[in-house]
């Protein structure tokens, strides 16, 4: 190898986390990822609201467009 080319390699993971919620027949998905790994309370606070979300929907309501618990 000369002096004018130099060869790196860089090792990088990525960590994602995925889950379905289904209410009746509706269904949600929640992804969360990250180079430093994902935070399982963020993700079942996600599904959390998510869910909330949804079922207010299939009630004919509509959310909040700022859901005070995901911030």
């Amino acid at each position: 190898m000369d002096a004018d080319h130099v060869e790196r390699v860089v090792h990088v993971e990525a960590v994602l986390a995925v889950a379905a919620v289904r209410v009746g027949t509706a269904a949600i998905t929640v992804t969360q990822g990250g180079l430093n790994g994902v935070s399982e309370s963020t993700t079942t606070s996600a599904v959390r609201e998510g869910t909330q979300r949804l079922k207010e929907v299939l009630a004919g309501r509509t959310p909040s467009p700022d859901p005070s618990a995901v911030d």
